[in-house]
């Protein structure tokens, strides 16, 4: 017997969660979620007086008490303007939230680098097709960026990088003749 709840908008009922209970259902991943798939053996049972439900349900009515999950806007608007303005939350509310709720989602915070992490690589060589990194190792450039309710670390990747630092950044690698990527240059250390 499997106990699901389903949290997102569309299943809500009064109460905050449906309760579903099922036999024979084969679970499977569909990018990184998990999908429920059901059987000619399958049956589903809504709400059911199971022993311990209102336990379960009022753990999941204070989850969503103490971190409600964000209303965000799915559609992508076709205007800039208003695509900067969609989902746009402080630093510190996105900071609370669990990432893999949200997954393929875009949000926006506007936010100041107040930061170079300067004992990591500020660049790195990748393949030109598959853009992994061609060099072993842990170091991806950071920097610290600051909205003025949190600090988080946060990793920028041509062309994003291009934008935050003001300058081509493979231009910066080709200028200084492939410097070491532990040695910054002052384009990077002056944000």
């Amino acid at each position: 017997m499997v106990y699901v709840c389903c949290p997102a908008n569309r299943h809500r009922v009064k109460d905050g969660a449906r309760v579903v209970a099922g036999d024979a259902i084969v679970v499977g991943v569909i990018v990184v979620t998990l999908q429920l798939y059901g059987t000619l053996a399958t049956h589903y049972y809504l709400n059911l007086d199971i022993p311990h439900l209102e336990e379960f349900r009022s753990q999941y009515k204070a989850q969503q008490e103490v971190n409600p999950p964000l209303a965000i806007s799915k559609e992508k608007c076709h205007d800039l303007s208003q695509e900067k303005l969609r989902n746009r939350f402080p630093l510190s509310t996105l900071m609370q939230q669990n990432p893999v709720t949200y997954i393929l989602f875009r949000f926006t915070c506007e936010g100041t680098v107040i930061g170079i992490n300067t004992t990591r690589d500020w660049y790195y060589e990748s393949c030109s097709s598959c853009t992994a990194k061609v060099i072993d190792g842990a170091d991806v450039p950071q920097s610290a960026i600051s909205d003025g309710t949190a600090t988080g670390q946060f990793t920028f990747f041509t062309p994003n990088a291009d934008v935050v630092t003001g300058a081509d950044c493979t231009k910066l690698v080709n200028l200084y003749d492939t410097p070491s990527p532990r040695n910054f240059p002052p384009e990077i250390l002056n944000l």
